[in-house]
Parts: structure tokens; sequence; C-alpha cells
């Protein structure tokens, strides 16, 4: 898939672990982060599904494993996933920042600046 060197170099060996890095950031993300916010159900199980997708192709490119039809079906998820968390976790800010704006006597709209 994404294996730009020969196997056993030190640039392979390097992308390896570094893709392993990688793949462990994206699973600690829902039990270091996701979980303090105040995030809805929906919200979080999309992050949850974005991140852990995410390692799985990390981890698919560290082993150089070729695209497939479970490697499709994971970036179509993913694809899904993300925009999902993404869409949901801005319309909670803008919530929260309506609400501060109406605890501090502005406009709860959030039209006015």
């Amino acid at each position: 898939m994404h294996n730009h060197t020969d196997p056993g170099t030190w640039p392979a060996i390097l992308n390896t672990v570094a893709n392993l890095g990688i793949v462990a950031g994206y699973l600690i993300v829902p039990f270091t982060v996701l979980r303090r916010l105040p995030l809805t159900r929906f919200v979080r199980i999309s992050g949850v599904v974005f991140f852990v997708t995410c390692a799985t192709t990390h981890a698919a490119m560290a082993f150089g494993v070729e695209r497939t039809a479970g490697l499709v079906a994971n970036h179509v998820v993913q694809a899904g996933a993300v925009w999902c968390f993404v869409v949901g976790f801005a319309r909670l800010v803008q919530q929260a920042e309506r609400a501060r704006r109406a605890r501090r006597g502005g406009d709860p709209s959030g039209t006015s600046r």
C-alpha cells in the first residue's frame, strides 16, 4: 500500500516504527481525550470509530498490507466517521459558545460578535 522502501532497510524500519507509534496514539485518544469531553453519544462513537479506523490504516501501512476490500471498507467507514465527528463536534462547540454568551448577557443566538 504505502511501502516506499525496501523491507529491512533503516527507512523501512523507521517507517514501521513511526506507523506503530501513530497506531498507539490513535488508539489512546478515545481513552484519554474523548472520554473527558462533554460529547453526545453520537459524537463520541463517531470519534472512536474514526480514531480506530485511522489506527487500522496505519497498522496496514506499518506491515505493508496491500489495498484489499477490507482496507477499502475501512476507509469508507473512516470517511463517514470523520465527517460525523467533525460536524457533530462543531455543533457542540457552537452550542457551548451560545450558552456562554447567554450567561454573560450577550446575544444567545450567537449572531453578534
